[in-house]
């Protein structure tokens, strides 16, 4: 059997912004359940060198079975911020592009409009400092 990549809809936060201050402080999605998904559909084999090219950096990517929630598990033990966690890996092994619901659609001035081009990832980007023992849980 031949595992299929999933697509995802990477969601900028102005985005989010957007449609939270329209629900909490507008009122204007008052007694509505939306589903919010980023504007571009677009696989992990496509957004992980785009964002390797912005820190300048070489990536390799392959393709990691289901199992790997047992090194995620380590890493969310082990590390502050883990390098990757269980609930990553469920998201990435199911893809999240469509809604699994009915849901009330989101007003057209609200629709996720940006792309995850190269300034929304220097924009989403933390100063980024070199791996060490102060990232680790027992090293603090």
């Amino acid at each position: 059997m031949r595992v299929r990549e999933k697509a995802i809809r990477s969601l900028a936060i102005d985005d989010l912004v957007r449609v939270l201050r329209a629900a909490l402080v507008d009122a204007g999605l008052a007694r509505q359940t939306v589903a919010i998904t980023g504007a571009q559909a677009l696989y992990l084999s496509e957004a992980a060198p785009r964002v390797a090219q912005v820190l300048d950096r070489l990536v390799w990517i392959f393709r990691t079975p289901v199992w790997f929630r047992l090194p995620a598990e380590m890493f969310e033990v082990t590390m502050k911020v883990a390098l990757i966690a269980k609930a990553q890996v469920q998201i990435l092994s199911e893809g999240v592009v469509e809604r699994i619901t009915e849901c009330d659609p989101l007003p057209a001035d609200l629709l996720p409009v940006l792309r995850f081009t190269e300034a929304q990832i220097h924009g989403g980007l933390p100063e980024s400092d070199p791996f060490g023992v102060h990232d680790l849980r027992c090293g603090a």
